[in-house]
Order: structure tokens, then C-alpha cells, then sequence
């Protein structure tokens, strides 16, 4: 006969083991999904490197990859990822909107610069928030707070001399990132890298691409600071009401985990 201390034991050391087994059965099945996503992922790039494999799957790419199912679900429901875009890839509204927005900064560029150059002083890489996800932010160096349906975050970057990002991914394919450089010079050590493709400013001053792809910038001249106006967009696709509601969700926690993406920048204000 069993004691009453051991038949009240019974039922947690039941549940105990059934946790157990749930748990061995379940992980191993639940890794080899995200890393099978993740492959499927990674594979979009032109040049598969074992140094590109490092990096996404145990290096700053980690959240790329645990984002990695969610965005092949969005890619299912968007039109086709070009990766790199012109701005003619996009719908009309789009491009309208966008050019509106360069509009207005390439008309501020004077004030922008001015205003950002005391602030960044010796600084690497400064950041001019101005709108983040829909909400205003720094107002402090330029008065800007159109409403625009597509646009979600307006930012200015700057990279001091010889300054450069680390090969690095962002996390969701729910926004593109458009980059409008405000000084572009002839300078060939002044371009951004994205998909092993090379971008230089004094070519083309729009760059359009997919920021989960692994990418860099980089100002390897000695006496230029490179200023770009910096954009999130709502990805083109059929479905932008539920593409836009997932991002203004998402974008509480995005706003929580800023710090880590822009840990390296200095935030001017």
C-alpha cells in the first residue's frame, strides 16, 4: 500500500516526467525548424561564404534567423524580393511619396548638416531620429512631421571619417530600408555593401534594398562626413493593411531593443 505522503507526490512527479518527455521530444524538432527556415533563409544570398554562414547562424545575425520563419511567411505574401531595388521597382504612391520626403531634406541638407556636424563631433557614427515608427521624435535640428502612409521611421545617419558598420543583418522582411545620401562626392571609399553588391553614392544617391540580407557601410575617406537620409518603409504588397498593422505592433518591441542595434551610434539630439 502506498503512503497518503507518496500518493499526494505522485501526481507532480507524473507531470514532472511527462515535461520531460514533451521536452525531448519537442526541442530537438523545434532547433532543426529554425535551423531548416534558417538555411532556407541564408540562401537568398548571391555568395554563400562560410564566413556568411558564421555570421548568421552564431554570429549578429542570430535574430535574423529566429526571425527567419516569420519572414519567409511575409515573403509568401509580398510581391518578389528583388533584394536591391531602383526606385521604378516600386508602386507609384511609393515612389511618390519618397521622393517627397528626399524633397523636403535635400531642401533642410544645409541646416541638417550644420546642426549635426557641431553634435557629432569626434564621434564615429551619429543618428538624427526624427520619426520612429510613426512617432515624432527629435524636432530639434529639422521641423519635419509630414504623414506619410508608407514611410515609417525618417532618421539622418552620419559616419565620421574612416568610420564603417560591421557586416550586419536586420531582423524583418515587413520594411525595406531606403538611404538617401545628402553630400554625395566622388569618392570611391564612400559606398555602401550590401548582397556582395557594392553601391557607390556618387553613382546613384537612392539606395533601396532588403536590410536582412548581410550588408555594410562604410566612409574610408579622411576628410568627408557622409550624411544620409534614412528610411523604413512598408514592404510593397497586396496586403498593406496587415503588413502595417504587424509593424506598428512589432514596433514596441523594436523600440525596446533600439539600444541594441544602435548601441555603436551616438543619438544626436
Amino acid at each position: 500500500m502506498l503512503s497518503e505522503r507518496t500518493k499526494r507526490k505522485l501526481p507532480r512527479r507524473a507531470a514532472g516526467i511527462a515535461a520531460v518527455v514533451l521536452a525531448v521530444w519537442f526541442v530537438p524538432r523545434l532547433v532543426l525548424f529554425f535551423l531548416v527556415c534558417g538555411l532556407i533563409d541564408v540562401m537568398r544570398h548571391k555568395d554563400i561564404t562560410p564566413f556568411l554562414l558564421k555570421r548568421y547562424f552564431i554570429g549578429n545575425g542570430i535574430l535574423t534567423m529566429l526571425m527567419a520563419p516569420f519572414n519567409l511567411l511575409a515573403d509568401l505574401f509580398s510581391y518578389k524580393n528583388k533584394i536591391i531595388y531602383k526606385i521604378e521597382d516600386l508602386p507609384e504612391d511609393y515612389q511618390t511619396e519618397i521622393m517627397e520626403v528626399v524633397e523636403i531634406f535635400k531642401g533642410k541638407k544645409d541646416e541638417i548638416i550644420e546642426g549635426m556636424d557641431k553634435r557629432l563631433a569626434d564621434s564615429g557614427r551619429g543618428m538624427l531620429f526624427i520619426k520612429w515608427y510613426d512617432k515624432v521624435l527629435d524636432q530639434s535640428i529639422v521641423d519635419y512631421d509630414m504623414d506619410t502612409k508608407y514611410i515609417k521611421t525618417v532618421a539622418v545617419s552620419a559616419f565620421n571619417k574612416g568610420q564603417k558598420t560591421k557586416l550586419h543583418f536586420g531582423p524583418l522582411r515587413l520594411s525595406l530600408r531606403v538611404l538617401y545620401n545628402l553630400n554625395p562626392i566622388q569618392n570611391d571609399q564612400i559606398y555602401i555593401e550590401a548582397n556582395n553588391t557594392k553601391h557607390y553614392w556618387h553613382d546613384d544617391p537612392l539606395f533601396i534594398f532588403d536590410d536582412t540580407v548581410m550588408h555594410e557601410s562604410l566612409n574610408n575617406s579622411q576628410d568627408q562626413i557622409r550624411y544620409c537620409l534614412f528610411m523604413d518603409i512598408v514592404r510593397p504588397s497586396d496586403h498593406y493593411e496587415a503588413f502595417n498593422f504587424l509593424i506598428s505592433k512589432l514596433s514596441v518591441i523594436l523600440n525596446s531593443i533600439k539600444g541594441v542595434f544602435y548601441k555603436n551610434w551616438k543619438t544626436i539630439s
